[in-house]
């Protein structure tokens, strides 16, 4: 029986690892096409609510001014080339 055991066992041995073989897609820089689209998409989601969170109180502080700075300065202008064109007698109604 011993001699035949001898004879079914190899007399090279061809290793393959399965384990570490490479599979999946391929990688650019450590990512996949995929994960490298998903991180750019993430970005410019980011960005583009940064830009719009930024906005809305630049706006808003910009209306204010006009309101209580802007229009108040620019309705005495106004009134007062009225009031000079009513002492001058040029103004129409």
């Amino acid at each position: 029986m011993l001699g035949l055991s001898r004879i079914l066992v190899p007399r090279t041995y061809q290793f393959t690892q399965v384990a570490g073989a490479k599979r999946g897609p391929r990688r650019f820089l450590g990512y996949t096409k995929t994960q490298l689209l998903d991180k750019l998409m993430r970005s410019n989601a980011n960005i583009c609510a940064a830009i719009t969170f930024s906005s809305i109180p630049i706006l808003a502080f910009y209306v204010y001014r006009y309101y209580t700075v802007l229009k108040p300065v620019k309705d005495e202008l106004e009134l007062k080339a009225r009031e000079e064109l009513l002492a001058e007698g040029k103004a129409t109604a």
